[in-house]
């Protein structure tokens, strides 16, 4: 029947009109309850495209911008079973009646099918990419179209749209698109930011990051269409504060996101001091990150405090090479990028115990990116408490010990010990306990890390549990003879320790009892 409509040109516009408000316009429905009448529409609109007629390609040429985002809007709002298979077939027969067999191919093989529902967003992805490469013309036309489903109340529907938009961002790097739209688009992305979907406020992230990346390469080309697309005062007021925040999301793929737009933009040449003043505050959020349960989190948040590590020595050797004085700073913003060193410092002091214990994390890629991390680290705190030649040798001195252990496959004890001394501030008795309540975070070995079947999260907390032990040991040792102590604070990391022989893994306890003997500092002469 359909075939026989569709042969009259004006009855094949009337079905296609209402195919697509069908699928457009109707609430989809659940998993246990999707919406039949959706469903329906989905499977007649995909058997119209395997027509073998002129007015079906005619049809398809002047409207394939709009029906290209359809079925974008479709993918966004299709539940994982028969519902992606049947949104994969009739986008499949659209993508082939259109004449564009090279995009039909992030389809093939049942694409949908293949990934869970929570990755429908980077398949839409994936073809909003091909549809920049091989239709960039059409990329305004495809814009008007999906802009309006972003305020839609169905989640698919602002997945979709959000996606969609990330990627045209992405491809302004052309010059293709105007300065308006691209305006159009951030402040479209910035209102993701707080949306209730995890997988929006994801692909908004994503698009601050494009821009950013735009911002990145054309830092000092503002008079050539790519350039200009970036208004550096809506990305220094706007987008760095909502990356910054993203880095405390409650879902670790919004913060994965919001790690590279902050990466991205410690790249930035150029970067106004306001900016840089937010990079180095958002460190305050990166505790959580570098001990996240996700494995590539932690690795991304480790690799991010690095390159603020990287940003905040860089300006402070340009300081100092042009002979500023930071007590010569007598304006506001000198004084608050004053404020935002301090500040750094005070976070880096600390997230520097969470970064040695990560040495000892038994994903490979976790260790790997702390001992990068490290070189920066203390590089930037030993030249912060003795910005001269003293510092850049201390600097040097632990940069040598952390190649040492990483070429001689030095043993963590060996190592913890002269590194934790390196790093130690006499006299500051507030730092030393902050660091040693660190330590105790790391003693519930059943709480910490990937709690998986196999029981790697167990293993995992096994190894950072000893990890903060010697540290905690290490930095009990730079105490010596120092008064006052931490008497009662010391006891307690004891008798978690104690605690803890009761373990059931002999190997584990051994190590337990081995750092309790390097507290005999505490049976020790009381200090006079």
């Amino acid at each position: 029947a359909l075939q026989v409509l569709a042969k009259e040109k004006a009855l094949l516009l009337r079905l296609l009109n209402h195919f697509t408000d069908t699928l457009n316009n109707s609430d989809p429905g659940t998993l246990k309850r999707p919406n039949r009448l959706v469903l329906a529409a989905t499977v007649a609109l995909g058997h119209l495209f395997t027509m073998n007629d002129s007015s079906i390609g005619v049809v398809v040429k002047k409207y394939f911008p709009q029906l290209f985002g359809t079925f974008l809007l479709r993918i966004g709002t299709t539940v994982e079973g028969l519902s992606a298979q049947q949104t994969a077939a009739a986008f499949m027969n659209f993508l082939h009646a259109s004449q564009n067999d090279s995009m039909a191919m992030a389809l093939e093989g049942n694409r949908l099918s293949a990934v869970s529902r929570e990755l429908y967003d980077e398949v839409i992805c994936e073809l909003m990419a091909l549809f920049c490469r091989h239709h960039p013309s059409k990329r305004e036309a495809l814009l008007q179209f999906i802009h309006p489903f972003l305020s839609r109340p169905f989640p698919g529907h602002r997945v979709a749209t959000v996606a969609t938009l990330s990627q045209l961002l992405l491809s302004a790097v052309d010059g293709g698109l105007s300065s308006h739209m691209t305006a159009d688009i951030a402040q479209s992305l910035l209102r993701c930011i707080d949306d209730a979907h995890s997988v929006v406020r994801k692909q908004g992230v994503r698009g601050l990051g494009q821009l950013m990346l735009l911002w990145q390469q054309h830092p000092q080309q503002q008079q050539l269409a790519a350039g200009a697309l970036v208004d550096e005062q809506i990305v220094v007021k706007e987008v760095l504060p909502a990356a910054c925040r993203s880095l405390n999301d409650s879902d670790s793929v919004v913060q994965k996101e919001a790690v590279v737009v902050v990466q991205r933009a410690c790249l930035v040449e150029g970067l106004p001091g306001t900016g840089r003043c937010l990079l180095l505050r958002s460190s305050c959020h990166l505790q959580p990150i570098v001990d996240a349960e996700d494995v590539a989190l932690r690795a991304a948040g480790l690799d991010l405090l690095g390159r603020l590590c990287s940003t905040a020595a860089a300006a402070a050797v340009a300081g100092v090479e042009s002979g500023q004085d930071a007590t010569d700073n007598c304006n506001a913003d000198d004084a608050d990028a004053d404020n935002a060193d301090m500040e750094f410092t005070k976070h880096l002091e600390l997230l520097v115990i969470h970064c040695i214990v990560r040495l000892e994390d038994t994903s490979g890629v976790v260790s790997s990116a702390s001992s990068r991390c490290l070189q920066q680290v203390v590089a930037a705190l030993l030249w912060e408490a003795a910005p001269s030649r003293a510092g850049s040798a201390a600097a040097a001195e632990a940069a040598e010990l952390l190649r040492r252990r990483d070429e001689e496959h030095m043993e963590f004890e060996r190592f913890i010990f002269p590194f934790v001394a390196m790093l130690h501030k006499p006299g500051d008795s507030s730092l030393m306990v902050k660091r040693l309540e660190i330590c105790r975070m790391y003693f519930t070995p059943e709480t910490n890390g990937d709690k998986g079947a196999d029981g790697a999260g167990r293993t995992l907390g096994l190894a950072t549990c000893v990890a903060a032990g010697f540290v905690a040991a290490a930095l009990a040792r730079c105490l010596g003879d120092a008064a006052p102590r931490p008497s009662s604070l010391l006891c307690s990391v004891c008798r978690d320790l104690m605690d803890l022989v009761s373990v059931e893994d002999s190997d584990f306890r051994a190590q337990i009892a081995r750092i309790l003997g390097f507290f005999d500092i505490l049976t020790g002469p009381k200090p006079q």
